[in-house]
């Protein structure tokens, strides 16, 4: 998604427990696909005639090339600059919440959010992207966590700090200072109104973005739309209405959130259409 980007944040020291709290955003992904990293040696070996030791060991070498570049790529884009400063976006430590979509399509995800030189992403963006419509809001809630009345609480315990300091305690300090000067309130807390700091709380819980647009099919994470499930076979994704036809994957009208839930349904979908032309008279 596009929207008025943020300045970069310089980089802050990350606890030990933050560090594992991203890696267990990947943690699904990686169960998902651990069987087929056990079983591509195998079919590698059979398809190519190629001993299964060949076959592991190019397996082996792409993974270091790839823990190797992967490093690299990532320094040399950060010192990269671009209109809006470095490329390096800002990560939010604490997890956002993020919304859209209207009605019954509405949906909302607690994860983490990127704040770009282009715009906004991350796992909490690319999951609400798929149910945002062109012309639309999002919705980003900045401190899930914060109790009710937090800065009516901060007024009475800290009457002298600034709300600015109160952001940079749970925010990298670009983007808090970015949402400080959007709210204007740069007295101390003791000197602003209850209902003064009742609305920054309020808009800090349903900030809200009106994208521009996507970056396209280029960047996409998954499609929507395909096919209808009501015109195939759920046993062999066969069409019923033209027999011999076959859809599966992203061809048909199904949509996972991240995690690994596109990539089982084209597995899914791939063996039952598989198994059925195998069986074929």
């Amino acid at each position: 998604m596009s929207a008025a980007a943020l300045p970069a944040a310089a980089p802050r020291p990350v606890s030990g427990r933050g560090l594992a709290s991203y890696a267990l955003l990947g943690l699904p992904l990686a169960m998902t696909a651990l069987p087929i990293n056990i079983l591509l040696p195998d079919f590698y070996a059979r398809e190519t005639g190629l001993a299964l030791t060949i076959i592991g060991l190019v397996l082996l070498a792409t993974r270091v090339v790839d823990a190797v570049a992967d490093p690299l790529l990532g320094t040399w884009v950060d010192a990269q600059k671009g209109r809006g400063g470095y490329l390096r976006p800002i990560l939010v430590a604490a997890p956002v919440l993020a919304r859209a979509g209207v009605g019954k399509s509405r949906a909302e995800f607690a994860e983490a959010a990127l704040f770009t030189h282009k715009g906004l992403s991350g796992p909490a963006i690319l999951q609400v992207s798929s149910y945002w419509k062109r012309g639309e809001e999002i919705g980003i809630t900045f401190l899930p966590a914060a109790a009710s009345d937090w800065l009516i609480a901060a007024k009475r315990d800290r009457p002298r700090a600034h709300l600015r300091a109160l952001l940079r305690e749970h925010l990298p300090d670009r983007l808090a200072d970015a949402l400080a000067d959007k709210l204007g309130l740069d007295r101390e807390l003791g000197n602003l109104s209850d209902s003064a700091l009742r609305a920054a709380q309020a808009r800090l819980a349903d900030w809200r973005f009106a994208p521009s647009g996507t970056e396209g099919f280029a960047k996409a994470e998954v499609t929507s739309g395909g096919i209808s499930t009501a015109e195939l076979s759920s046993q062999t994704m066969e069409a019923k209405r033209v027999p011999g036809l076959y859809a599966i994957g992203e061809a048909v009208d199904v949509t996972g959130w991240l995690g690994g839930y596109n990539f089982q349904w084209a597995w899914a979908s791939g063996h039952a259409c598989g198994s059925a032309l195998a069986h074929q008279d």
